[in-house]
């Protein structure tokens, strides 16, 4: 047993490093980005620059009856109905709309492209519009153009603009004026919205290091559970298959919430995403009862609190 409770230690320490060394340098990034590159309201883009947050930079209007059209949402932003955001900021789990918008202007001597990516990577719909800056009164309408990009894990992976794991697309921008993004995000799973605007050769960098430690990270759960799962056939030990029932909830769990199984098996229906993503979070909770319950033999110390855990186990699944 000891052994088990050293191994859930030893996974929860390797959680938190493989986490470190993903998010810990990105949001670094991110800060010294928002700063270099970045002034209220407006996201700048320089030459030079790698990547910018879009943190502090959002304004959002809330659509509890998911009504609202791309010009009523341009209109309410003129009127000065979007709420500034100081930083990213989650609505749980709710049925309304959000809409988001962002200013981006491209500084002469910029590069035209810019990559952005936005997240979770668990939303089901976002649809991104770039009106035409040129028009006179920002409204969208007859001769002036309007780009639209569906987004979100509902859309198939093969439809998405770009082939990541988060939400990302390239846009090309003009030199010299501001450029206003409008979000219209809408899911079952919880709002939160954060994003990045990243120069394309800083982004592939970006991917190609998280993707890696991705894999290290996927890698050691999948050793772990064949593992725990060999050794539970020799020892004839149902704790083992406990616990490796555990790490498997984890795999599965963050295979969905990073939107790592969106790239690894393309294609697959929004509903079973979601599915991934929540009904493995369930079960976790279910498979971590389960597993300290063999763990600390409670239905032979305490048979009352053994039956407790397993009303709450099943109540999980």
């Amino acid at each position: 047993m000891a052994c088990g409770v050293r191994d859930v230690r030893w996974l929860a320490v390797l959680l938190v490093s493989l986490w470190l060394g993903v998010a810990a340098p990105a949001a670094a990034g991110s800060a010294a980005g928002a700063d270099a590159g970045t002034a209220a309201g407006t996201v700048r883009l320089t030459a030079g620059l790698a990547q910018a947050s879009l943190s502090g930079h959002l304004g959002r209007l809330v659509d509890p009856g998911g009504a609202l059209t791309l010009e009523d949402a341009v209109a309410a932003d003129a009127a000065g109905a979007f709420q500034p955001l100081p930083t990213f900021v989650g609505a749980g789990h709710t049925a309304d709309v959000h809409w988001y918008r962002v200013l981006l202007e491209r500084e002469p001597g910029a590069p035209a492209e810019w990559v952005v990516e936005l997240g979770e990577a668990y939303i089901d719909h976002i649809d991104l519009f770039v009106v035409d800056p040129a028009a006179a009164d920002g409204r969208p309408g007859e001769g002036r153009d309007i780009v639209r990009f569906a987004l979100g894990d509902h859309v198939p992976f093969s439809r998405r603009p770009m082939g990541t794991r988060l939400h990302s697309v390239l846009l090309s921008l003009p030199e010299g004026r501001p450029v206003t993004v409008y979000l219209r995000v809408e899911t079952i799973s919880a709002m939160m919205l954060s994003g990045r605007v990243w120069a394309p050769a800083a982004f592939i960098g970006h991917e190609t290091s998280a993707l890696l430690l991705h894999g290290l990270f996927f890698g050691v759960l999948a050793v772990l559970i064949l593992l725990y799962l060999a050794l539970a056939t020799a020892l004839e030990d149902g704790t083992l298959v406990a616990y490796a029932g555990f790490v498997a909830t984890l795999f599965f769990y963050y295979l969905g919430a990073n939107g790592i199984a969106a790239v690894w098996l393309p294609d697959l229906p929004g509903w079973a995403l979601n599915l991934l993503t929540g009904g493995n979070g369930l079960l976790g909770v279910s498979a971590a009862i389960v597993m300290w319950d063999r763990i600390l033999n409670l239905r032979q110390t305490f048979p009352r609190v053994h039956r407790v855990y397993m009303v709450l186990a099943v109540l999980g699944c």
